[in-house]
């Protein structure tokens, strides 16, 4: 976090492992109720194979990112939805700078309404000791194991895709010389 200017720009963080149906006002709200800090937040569709939503918190000065990032990384305690899915925060570095959607806000009608049904019944906190926390630092746990292993499968596909591409080269290059020897 050092280097940056305590104003301006935007902060973010990423969270993982979203109920798909979670709003994000239900996540501001929730934010707001548990540190008096009233980020902004994006949840972004989801791949029809995913089970889960990825989704972003924004806020306005460094002090307020420590904070918040302070709240959701607290191993006294797991966020979960109602249903039992465990947040992740995705990395634990500062990010800084403009935050953009390409999809335009990213926000459901029901974030520009008034919404209906009570926000309290979509996220809780479950501390530690309680009867849940195990249960929601086993899911949390196996959450990012498949997180880790996605990495490495994104990692070797770059490597694979290089090698592919470099051998294409190659054969094109020669391919070229041989062109050129004939003529």
């Amino acid at each position: 976090m050092n280097g940056t200017e305590e104003t301006g720009g935007q902060r973010f963080i990423l969270i993982e492992n979203l109920e798909i149906d979670l709003s994000p006002l239900s996540i501001m709200e929730f934010i707001h109720k548990h540190t008096s800090i009233s980020p902004l937040a994006y949840v972004f569709p989801s791949l029809s194979s995913e089970s889960f939503a990825r989704g972003a918190i924004v806020l306005d000065c460094k002090k307020k990112h420590k904070n918040v990032y302070q709240f959701l990384d607290n191993h006294d305690h797991v966020i979960t939805s109602t249903k039992g899915r465990p947040w992740v925060v995705s990395e634990n570095s500062l990010r800084h700078g403009t935050f953009r959607t390409t999809f335009g806000s990213l926000m459901p009608k029901s974030q520009y309404k008034i919404q209906k049904k009570i926000i309290d019944d979509e996220l809780k906190i479950i501390h530690s000791g309680a009867e849940e926390h195990s249960t929601a630092e086993r899911l949390r746990d196996l959450y990012k194991d498949f997180a880790d292993h996605q990495i490495r499968l994104h990692m070797r596909f770059a490597l694979d895709e290089r090698k592919i591409l470099a051998e294409s080269k190659i054969l094109k290059s020669s391919r070229n010389c041989k062109i050129k020897r004939e003529l």
